[in-house]
């Protein structure tokens, strides 16, 4: 899954057998126009002369406008010269794959009481005392961990959660 406005580190291994030049491009539809040609959906990995295997990689930035939902992701490897995204070529591969371009939502956290104390999130995000909010991409398992200091007593969650031990969440819309 991708998310609106992030960076993602793409790899792409490719392998020869003989020294050739090979270039590796990635087009992503995320706008879901059913097209590669919108400006931002082309990212090069670049080129290298090799025989055996090579690994390509390249830092992919999903848009902030990238449209919710399933996307095609495209990716060539080629001989000799960089190739469209949609080009008859006699050397080398072309894979589709589709990707999700999933929403982020809120989980904020509101602590009550006159104990001292904090609470945690895993995966980190949340460290209530000083940071009580924190996105995650739909889909997401959150578990909330509160963490009283000597002397004070945690009473027990309010909300989704019920209890006094570790609250988990999944993330499919904002929530506190």
């Amino acid at each position: 899954s991708l998310t609106r406005n992030s960076s993602y580190t793409l790899s792409i291994t490719g392998s020869t057998t003989a020294s050739f030049t090979e270039y590796v491009n990635v087009w992503f539809d995320f706008n879901q126009d059913k097209d590669f040609l919108d400006a931002g959906e082309a990212f090069s990995l670049g080129s290298f002369a090799f025989a055996g295997t090579h690994v390509y990689s390249g830092i992919i930035v999903v848009p902030t406008d990238a449209t919710i939902g399933k996307a095609r992701m495209r990716v060539t490897l080629s001989y000799g010269s960089v190739m469209p995204s949609c080009a008859t070529y006699s050397y080398g591969e072309t894979e589709d794959y589709t990707v999700a371009i999933v929403p982020m939502h809120a989980l904020v956290v509101t602590k009550s009481g006159e104990g001292i104390g904090a609470v945690s999130s895993s995966p980190a995000g949340i460290s209530c005392g000083t940071d009580c909010a924190e996105t995650y991409p739909e889909g997401t398992s959150v578990t909330l961990t509160a963490n009283p200091v000597a002397g004070s007593t945690f009473a027990g969650w309010l909300g989704g959660c019920t209890g006094t031990g570790a609250c988990a969440v999944t993330m499919n819309a904002a929530k506190t």
